[in-house]
């Protein structure tokens, strides 16, 4: 029997709509719902409800799958799971009927669909967590999880009701999920299956920021999808509501009116007015900010005496409480605060305290290291759409418009979810063609698996009608990643198939990318002669189209095949004609850092470091993330090698925290190691020991096993610089283990240094003994400057017990100092020498 409610808390009318459809379900046809309302606006408490109230089934599997905007691919497909295997995990008797519906279907599949059943019930056998577990255990079959997942689904809904609760499923700028969605959709037949899939409304705004493969599949799929829009709520929804929590409101209609018919607001707001004892006030003349707690404590401010300096930032004070506010809440319900004050042009502290003084608006939460600033949030997110509400005006809509440059700028290239956010700021004030552009980008961010999984599964569900842009963004995104790190067979080969396609399709411009895509896969493996002629070859057929931007992008590209190939003449040829082609910032940008090369090959260093410089800040601008980062590198490396290290720290202490961001450990790692050396040479050794341990971390974290000598060694050399002599002679110990087949230069530098530590702390036969070997490492690698050096130090430590041998050490080091032109330290020997004959 029905359960009766306790609280009201959906329109009976929505209810019954969606109840309808889940009847349907049952009953053996298969219903997929959009269930569409704003932000706040009860889908998902109308799902849970329609569970609630329900018909007992004692065969009923329920798959809740919480979608957010950080999710990738992958992620969004790990929640699927999550959601799918929860239930079996907790219900024994369900987890025991879901086995037997997927092992009586066996033959009827083929193996790889077997195996997929097999490994998934296996897993639910074998992971079952303990009572209390906080994390769970996935049974995902390694094989193509996304289209594993549509079968495994497909196969228990036949025999049981299955309800799939999607929500929040506009926010996934990802193929993956919506080829699931496909691949369901097309097998429906027969299936006992109720996908619940909640979505904010699709208006025009939502048009330009919402992911183009949901957009897509509503369209395409409208006649096998019911639409459901839930209403917003009247007064009689809200005094419904109120009556059921045995609450007494004056003004319901009013209460309705301020929340936007949003049950998600109205119960927030009901709360926070019953809190302050006014849910008896009429509310007349009252908006939605006024009502909720914006006071500052003023008396917790330190507002300054006077102006800021020449070029400093104001001061925030309680007059600027709004604007904050405004700017905080464009940003999210978390915001961090460092970049809400950047934004305005305050001092970061002031913005800091005049948060903690809006005590009942806002709270502090945590530090993020990556932004360097603290993070807040609003108490509810109610408080947040206050602030929202008040500012709709002309004036705000390019503020956010404003905020949205900014967060591209800042935001977007740190990775999925900030280009996201940055969509929906766009999009939400008026900048759909920007929203766009944001929206692309957080679908190419996607990870090379989900788009991996996502062409096998369009082969796998042969059946369905694939559009022809789906088939080209996963082909364009999937050959993009593997070019740049898949397995070059494998490569090829897709290369190959989609040349197929879009050769059928009389596609010449993704035959040209394909082609390019050839040509930068062939430079990878360092077949020049072949990509050369793959590169002229895209040329042609984009020349054929008049894609001047395409051809100046491949004249770049052959530059940098020059370049490789010793020729930097040539190289400069293809940058200028490039630039004849298409004098475009992405263009200049690609020009400028190969540029950079070229004077870098030169030794041309401050050169370099000037073309390194423009090509980061261009890359910067264009949200061209990889080269953005690569420039900065260089930039900073280059920095280092004309002798100017603290701008060189400067450039690398912020490409090693947006490496790190983007979590590109190898570029990080690169970064660190030169961050350590800057920070060396300005004798900041404890800056340089934290950078040197990070890099060492990161060599390890990457199993670069060849790199673990160097960078144990730079751990211990800043130790030694710190005094720490102990700690470093056991970490040169640890490098010379792992030193087999180093070369000489490496080797007479940590044999030196053990010699100077292993002194230091007393252990003379230890010290001798790396001196020796110092010795003979730098007669190897002909580095007389650190000969002379060994050959003094061991002298010091031998001249205790034995004079002449320490003389004669002394002699054979003042010898070649001659003959090497050392004048100081030959001055140094000499008066050594005088010592020891005294």
């Amino acid at each position: 029997m029905a359960e009766a409610a306790s609280t009201y808390v959906a329109r009976p009318s929505d209810l019954n709509r969606l109840r309808a459809e889940l009847d349907a379900a049952r009953n053996g046809t298969a219903r997929f719902v959009v269930l569409e309302a704003p932000l706040g606006g009860g889908k998902r408490v109308i799902v849970q409800e329609l569970l609630r109230t329900t018909q007992a089934d004692s065969d009923l599997l329920v798959i809740r799958a919480p979608m957010t905007e950080d999710m990738d691919g992958m992620r969004a497909l790990m929640t699927l799971y999550a959601g799918l295997c929860t239930p079996l995990y907790r219900d024994a008797t369900l987890r025991g009927k879901v086995e037997v519906i997927l092992n009586a279907q066996l033959p009827q599949h083929p193996k790889r669909v077997q195996s997929w059943f097999t490994v998934f019930i296996d897993g639910l056998k074998k992971n079952v967590p303990q009572a209390g577990a906080q994390q769970i255990q996935l049974a995902v079959p390694a094989d193509n999880p996304l289209a594993a997942f549509v079968e495994i689904v497909s196969a228990i809904s036949k025999k049981m009701l299955t309800v799939l609760d999607v929500q929040n499923i506009h926010v996934l700028h990802t193929v993956a999920p919506f080829v699931a969605l496909d691949g369901l959709i097309e097998g429906r037949k027969q299936h006992r299956i109720l996908a619940v899939l909640g979505t904010e409304t699709v208006d025009e705004a939502a048009r330009a920021y919402m992911p183009a493969p949901w957009l897509d599949l509503l369209d395409r799929r409208k006649d096998e999808l019911v639409r459901i829009a839930l209403e917003p709520w009247t007064g009689d929804d809200v005094a419904a509501y109120a009556q059921s929590r045995n609450f007494d409101l004056a003004a319901p209609a009013r209460i309705a009116e301020l929340a936007g018919g949003r049950p998600g607001y109205i119960g927030e707001l009901i709360d926070y007015l019953d809190g302050a004892g006014k849910l008896g006030d009429a509310l007349e003349g009252a908006s939605l900010l006024s009502l909720v707690p914006t006071q500052i404590e003023e008396d917790e401010l330190d507002p300054p005496s006077g102006p800021p300096k020449e070029g400093g930032r104001k001061h925030a004070g309680a007059a600027d409480a709004d604007r904050v506010f405004h700017l905080a809440a464009l940003l999210g319900v978390q915001f961090p605060s460092g970049l809400v004050a950047d934004m305005a042009g305050y001092e970061r502290d002031s913005v800091d305290d005049l948060l903690d003084a809006a005590k009942g608006l806002v709270k502090e939460d945590q530090f993020h290291q990556g932004f360097g600033t603290w993070l807040y949030q609003f108490h509810k997110p109610l408080f947040r759409e206050a602030v929202i509400a008040a500012h709709q005006s002309d004036e705000d809509k390019e503020i956010g418009r404003r905020v949205g440059l900014f967060m591209e700028r800042v935001l977007a290239p740190r990775g999925h979810a900030f280009a996201v956010k940055t969509a929906r700021v766009y999009a939400e004030h008026g900048a759909g063609q920007r929203a766009n552009l944001l929206r692309s980008m957080a679908l190419g961010q996607d990870e090379i698996q989900a788009w991996g999984m996502s062409l096998d599964a369009t082969k796998h569900f042969g059946a369905v009608a694939w559009p022809d842009p789906l088939r080209r963004t996963v082909y364009l995104n999937l050959i993009e990643r593997m070019v740049n790190q898949g397995n070059v067979e494998e490569t090829e080969k897709v290369i190959g198939e989609a040349l197929a396609w879009a050769t059928e399709k009389e596609d010449r411009t993704l035959q040209g990318w394909l082609l390019f895509a050839g040509s930068r896969l062939d430079f990878r493996r360092s077949d020049l002669y072949r990509s050369r002629d793959r590169a002229r070859d895209a040329a042609k057929l984009y020349a054929a189209v008049d894609d001047k931007f395409k051809i100046a992008e491949i004249e770049n590209h052959l530059a940098s095949i020059e370049l490789q190939d010793g020729n930097p003449n040539a190289a400069l040829d293809h940058i200028r004609k490039a630039l004849e082609a298409a004098n475009v910032p992405p263009v200049q940008a690609n020009a400028e850092y190969i540029r950079g090369l070229i004077a870098r090959r030169a030794n041309r260093h401050e050169e370099a470091s000037e073309h390194f410089k423009k090509a980061n800040e261009l890359a910067g601008q264009l949200n061209m993330a990889p080269l953005a980062l690569e420039a900065g590198f260089h930039f900073g490396e280059a920095l280092l090698l004309s002798k100017q290290a603290g701008k060189a720290a400067d450039v690398l202490a912020r490409v090693a925290q947006i490496a790190n961001q983007l979590k590109n450990q190898v570029r990080e790692r690169s970064a660190a190691a030169l961050l350590a050396q800057a920070h060396g040479q300005l004798k900041n050794y404890e800056a340089a020991l934290q950078m040197a341990n990070r890099t060492l971390q990161l060599t390890q974290s990457l199993k670069f096993d060849r790199f673990l000598p160097i960078d144990i060694y730079n751990v211990g050399f800043y130790n030694l610089a710190l005094g720490r002599a102990t700690e470093a002679a056991s970490l040169f110990g640890k490098a010379k283990e792992r030193a087999g087949g180093m070369d000489a230069r490496f080797l007479k530098d940590l044999s030196f240094n053990s010699g100077v530590a292993y002194a230091r702390i007393g252990e003379r036969n230890s010290a001798e003994s790396a001196f020796g070997e110092a010795l003979n490492h730098s007669r190897a690698a002909k580095d007389w400057r650190r000969f002379v050096e060994a050959s003094e130090h061991l002298a010091g430590v031998v001249a205790p017990r034995d004079k002449s041998a320490a003389t004669r050490l002394l002699q054979d080091a003042l010898a070649v100092a001659d003959a090497n032109n050392l004048k100081e330290e030959r001055k140094g020997l000499r008066k050594k020498l005088d010592e020891l004959s005294a």
